[in-house]
């Protein structure tokens, strides 16, 4: 079964873009993909497009409610498991 993380972007220390970026250059030398969901109060028009751009999987915005979250969990989770089988195939693993 695969982790999900999901992340609030305002963080005291580091922010949610340094985060991503950090967990994706990581990623690159560990073979495992880690999907995040980012977890916001901004809900700006064009946010969900530039979060994804930043490396995040998924998109929520606060406040949400738990059917929001739970479909939104699903759709990570179930393209994740896309990603991770279609690697297996073409490289074998």
């Amino acid at each position: 079964m695969p982790f999900l993380d999901i992340m609030d972007i305002q963080m005291p220390i580091m922010n949610g873009e340094e985060a991503i970026k950090a967990i994706r250059t990581a990623e690159a030398k560990a073979s495992r993909y880690q999907p995040v969901i980012a977890l916001t109060a901004h809900s700006l028009r064009g946010d969900k497009e530039r979060f994804h751009e930043m490396g995040f999987d998924g998109y929520l915005s606060k406040p949400l409610e738990s059917r929001e979250l739970i479909s939104e969990m699903k759709r990570v989770i179930s393209m994740t498991t896309c990603l991770n089988m279609a690697e297996e195939v073409f490289h074998g693993e």
